[in-house]
């Protein structure tokens, strides 16, 4: 049996993680981008790629990390999926519209719209 010390008393620090998190649990968040972020544009006009991002609020420093599947990145509103992609390119392959020529077998496009501002997203997603 391995012996180790044993905290057995909190100390100041956690007294003042613990009121962060108190404070984080009551907050009514308002979140923003720390930093503008660079959108990765599809093939398909006006159609960008999912990104992973995170959101910071300026209340009480909450730290989230977000994907444009669900939070808009551009007025981090709710995405809502638009379902699969009906756009196909000249070769008939709709993953081909928006990612370009190579091996999609398995995957089909889905698109996701903010209900706010109209910013488009897609995905790729195992179809089988």
């Amino acid at each position: 049996m391995a012996k180790g010390l044993v905290k057995t008393e909190e100390n100041e620090v956690d007294r003042l993680l613990a009121r962060v998190e108190e404070i984080q649990a009551n907050c009514n968040h308002t979140f923003f981008l720390p930093e503008e972020l660079a959108l990765h544009p599809s093939l398909a006009v006006g159609v960008f790629l999912k990104q992973v991002f995170e959101i910071i609020c300026s209340s009480c420093s909450l730290q989230m990390g977000k994907n444009s599947k669900e939070t808009c990145p551009v007025c981090l509103s709710p995405m809502t999926s638009l379902g699969f992609a009906c756009k196909v390119s000249p070769h008939g392959d709709a993953m081909e519209s928006y990612f370009g020529p190579g091996e999609h077998l398995y995957y089909a496009p889905v698109l996701y719209r903010c209900g706010n501002c109209g910013h488009e997203v897609v995905d790729q997603v195992w179809d089988q």
